[in-house]
């Protein structure tokens, strides 16, 4: 008896995104004053790895409320809709915090990006619930494992973080990530090459039907 498979729809613009952002990490570890002021881009890559955690979290809610079973759309909606908010009171204090209004713009747009395989209509409803249960699995344990190295910033190499860009939080701020930012770069170069890699893998394979991705 022949064996029933299924085609995993292409996801090109998602492995690009993450290997884009390996990319500007890398260029903050190896020289973060060449695409403008040093200690405004190793903040804002401190910045992105903290949204990312936010988005990891936000995934697992927002996505598993938009496919819980037996839920009206209008009840979805409105428990997104609280999701959200709790979510952007979050962010005003970052923004806030950085005197900027970029991190709720980034968030919202990465957000979107994060559950955009729950958009896509030509995709079977348990085809997109399962790849968003993998995907959100996937960037929870790499982010959690790639943590450690932030945890182990004293012995990471510095390359280009010179303790002189390091960026200011005040002086009675410190911390691991602010004491040695280059942790947080070098952790943001490994999670996002490591989520490039296998959303590109997983690209367009056939595996048998029902099988987890």
């Amino acid at each position: 008896m022949q064996q029933q498979t299924e085609v995993l729809p292409r996801r090109s613009v998602e492995p690009l995104f993450d290997g884009g952002m390996a990319l500007f990490f890398l260029s903050v570890w190896l020289a973060p004053g060449a695409f403008g002021p040093a200690d405004e881009l190793i903040r804002a890559a401190m910045v992105i790895m903290m949204l990312e955690f936010i988005l990891i979290h936000a995934t697992g809610f927002l996505g598993f409320t938009a496919f819980a079973p037996g839920i009206t759309r209008e009840k979805k909606l409105k428990t997104m809709a609280l999701f959200s908010g709790f979510y952007l009171i979050f962010l005003l204090g970052i923004g806030s915090a950085l005197g900027a209004g970029w991190p709720i713009l980034a968030f919202f747009w990465l957000l979107a990006g994060k559950l955009r395989i729950a958009l896509r209509r030509e995709v079977p409803d348990e085809f997109r619930r399962k790849q968003m249960v993998s995907d959100w699995t996937r960037s929870l344990y790499c982010y959690i494992g790639c943590a450690f190295v932030s945890v182990l910033g004293p012995v990471v190499p510095r390359l280009g973080i010179s303790p002189e860009l390091q960026p200011e939080f005040g002086e009675d701020t410190s911390g691991i990530w602010i004491d040695y930012p280059h942790g947080v770069v070098a952790m943001g170069v490994l999670y996002f090459t490591i989520m490039a890699i296998v959303k590109l893998r997983a690209s367009g394979k056939t595996r048998p039907a029902g099988q987890k991705a």
